[in-house]
């Protein structure tokens, strides 16, 4: 469970909203009600008219894909009347509505007292007074035009989907790729006015031509960027389902609700991710067709804060209750960082964070996975996603511009053990398979101090030297509690002997607080090379001024702390050398209660259950413990590491300065590296020492 939830944000919601809110779906139902009653325009032998530029064309159910996904929308620019080409740019479609005699029957309804729904007289299937227009513009050129539009966002559908790959047209398809964008058209209508703009892509792409396909998906991030409103059909989710979110007094009804919600296909998507991170203001549209009165972040931020309040409240079991129940949580998270990444500095979004957020989203190519990245951190590491070309390469280049803009995301991503070397380089993890265990160190806090990574073509970053590993062993931190402390503190005393701070100090890097991960602080406690924070660390690794309570939840043991745990560690020593087991396993649980190790923290995990937590995340023979020397002064420390491979030559821990990811603790970020391949990491690695020698460490 997250500790970044925040404190209950309950709005008061009266009758007369509620009201309001019910009668505006009871309208729009009925609307749906007369269409559903209609014939289908295009399966019967109606046509649909749609206007494009000076021409009307009328559609039937025959051809209809071809003509939509061919060419039969096609034209010349309507802005400057150039041509579409790489050169010039993608064309950017959109629709609108189109009144043929000016005369159109209007109801108000006044929503939130800010805006005015205004609504068509009725679902205008065959379109009776109403065109379908078409609009084809360079994006350049509508830019430049200060032209507006709404994208929509949304899930195919399989039938859509088959017929897009087969490139063979069928009676499901067809319906959906007219009705999908005119519905969605009608419900912006009634949001934003008769005369607004859509981008919807069963329509505003043509689908079965390739390079101006792939030309839009390449651009399919600036197409959300540019527009300051977006919509989002979850077309599984009722206008009901967000009303009860929006108006509920009870947590269990809202989050049974909310799993609901996060069962919608949509969140099972990756291109949407994409969409998402990249959209202005964004509202939902429901499976009536229904707009939805509060914003896409204000559903998760209610949601995030109703689910803090039932842990607060009803603790860990509660919340194991709601898992049960079908509570998608890898999604909610998903959701609640797309919004985080909206409102982070572009110089703190990380490569890695994106592969977290599209891992296991689903998409029809592997390629596109790719694609979708370039779309996310393109734009700050100035790459711009090729068209063709092997996945792998595009994983390659992409990582590599990351590289060069400072990004170490690539190098610290978390291999799977099933996935073979890249021929490219032995550090690019995730160029055949992607799951969200590849990147869980969160997201970036703080830039490393030396961003230089790539020197002379080769990676080459400036790393501080923690030492040599002269012993290593996989620890699954599993068993008994005074068992498993023994084990580690026997480890402790045999590197540090009995002095009472190198001993805290190793318990700091082994078993640390949940309080100290810079997931518990604020952005802006990381802004300043000298900040609180970072200051807070440098006196918790010194352990020289006494007893203190720092801001960052650190505690510096104060004499008597420290003379107690002298006396005991003394008492220790001599059992561990002369295998007094079961003493020292007495003795170990003094010392662990001496330090607070099995105080209850976060969500009833104490520091030792945390650990044993994180081990099982990742398997057996993944977190490891290492003894490593300095290098300078000899020193013997033991560190926590989470290691891919044992070490089966000489194999170097190093730390990456200043870097601070969300899941790690400042100043404890490195890689163990063995002949020049990275072969682990740490994320809670803090000096043992006060040597800081700095070393170039090329990486293949």
């Amino acid at each position: 469970m997250d500790a970044r939830m925040g404190s209950r944000m309950r709005k008061s919601r009266p009758k007369a909203r509620a009201d309001t809110l019910e009668r505006s779906a009871r309208l729009l139902e009925a609307r749906i009600a007369t269409h559903n009653n209609l014939e289908d325009p295009l399966l019967g032998q109606q046509t649909c008219s749609i206007e494009i530029g000076s021409k009307i064309l009328n559609f039937t159910h025959l051809g209809f894909l071809q003509s939509v996904w061919g060419g039969g929308l096609d034209t010349l620019c309507m802005i400057c009347h150039g041509v579409f080409n790489n050169a010039s740019g993608p064309m950017i479609r959109t629709l609108s509505l189109v009144s043929l005699n000016d005369q159109v029957v209007k109801a108000k309804i006044p929503i939130n007292n800010r805006a005015i729904i205004t609504i068509p007289q009725a679902l205008p299937v065959s379109f009776g007074s109403h065109n379908i227009r078409v609009y084809n513009r360079h994006f350049t050129c509508l830019k430049n035009a200060g032209i507006v539009y709404v994208p929509v966002s949304h899930a195919w559908h399989q039938a859509v989907a088959d017929a897009h790959e087969s490139r063979l047209e069928n009676d499901e398809a067809i319906r959906l790729v007219f009705e999908a964008p005119i519905r969605t058209l009608l419900a912006a209508s009634s949001k934003y006015g008769l005369d607004v703009e859509i981008w919807h892509d069963y329509i505003s792409v043509p689908q079965w031509q390739k390079e101006a396909q792939q030309l839009l998906l390449q651009t399919i991030s600036q197409i959300f960027n540019y527009a300051p409103h977006a919509l989002f059909h979850w077309d599984d989710v009722s206008i009901k389902d967000l009303n009860v979110v929006e108006t509920s007094s009870s947590d269990d009804e809202m989050l049974d609700t909310a799993t609901k919600i996060l069962h919608s296909r949509w969140f099972d998507r990756m291109w949407v991710v994409l969409e998402y991170v990249q959209s202005g203001e964004i509202y939902i549209v429901t499976k009536e067709y229904s707009v939805s009165p509060e914003t896409a972040a204000w559903y998760i931020t209610y949601i995030e804060s109703s689910m803090a309040e039932t842990i607060e409240l009803h603790g860990e079991t509660r919340f194991d209750e709601v898992l049960k129940k079908g509570f998608r949580w890898p999604l909610y998270r998903a959701w609640h960082d797309m919004e985080r990444w909206k409102k982070r500095p572009p110089k703190l979004r990380t490569l890695g964070d994106a592969i977290y957020m599209i891992s296991e989203r689903q998409c029809r190519a592997y390629h596109d996975r790719f694609v979708a990245l370039g779309g996310f951190v393109g734009n700050q590491i100035n790459f711009e996603t090729p068209i063709l070309g092997s996945p792998i390469d595009i994983y390659f280049s992409l990582s590599w511009r990351a590289l060069l803009s400072g990004d170490y995301t690539p190098l610290l991503l978390t291999p799977d053990p099933k996935e073979l070397v890249a021929p490219q380089a032995a550090w690019l993890r995730g160029h055949t398979m992607m799951c969200n265990d590849l990147w869980d160190l969160g997201m970036s806090f703080r830039r490393a101090s030396h961003e230089v990574i790539i020197r002379d073509g080769k990676v080459m970053p400036q790393f501080e030297s923690v030492g040599v590993v002269e012993e290593h062993e996989f620890f699954s931190f599993s068993g008994a509690t005074p068992q498993l402390f023994h084990h580690v503190a026997s480890k402790i005393v045999r590197c540090s002997g009995t002095c009472p701070k190198r001993f805290e100090q190793a318990i700091a890097r082994i078993f640390p607080s949940n309080k100290w991960k810079a997931r518990s602080k604020q952005l802006q406690d990381f802004e300043q090379p000298k900040s609180a924070m970072l200051a807070s660390v440098t006196s918790l690794i010194k352990r020289v001024q006494g007893n203190r309570h720092l801001s960052d939840g650190f505690r510096i043991p104060d004499a008597d702390v420290l003379s107690r745990l002298g006396q005991l560690l003394e008492k220790y020593y001599i059992c561990v050398y002369n295998d007094g087991s079961e003493i020292g396993i007495e003795l170990a649980t003094l010392i662990s209660d001496h330090l607070g190790l099995n105080n209850i923290e976060d969500f009833q995990f104490s520091r030792i259950k945390l650990a044993a937590s994180e081990a099982g995340w990742y398997g057996d023979n993944i977190e490891s413990l290492l003894r490593v020397s300095c290098k300078t002064c000899a020193q013997r420390s033991l560190f926590r590491a989470t290691m891919w491979e044992a070490p089966r030559s000489l194999a170097q821990v190093y730390r990456i300065p200043g870097l601070v990811y969300e899941e790690t603790i400042p100043e404890g970020v490195g890689l163990v590296v063995s002949q020049g391949r990275i072969i682990g990491r740490m994320a809670y690695g803090m000096p043992a020492c006060s040597c800081h020698k700095m070393e170039l460490v090329e990486l293949i």
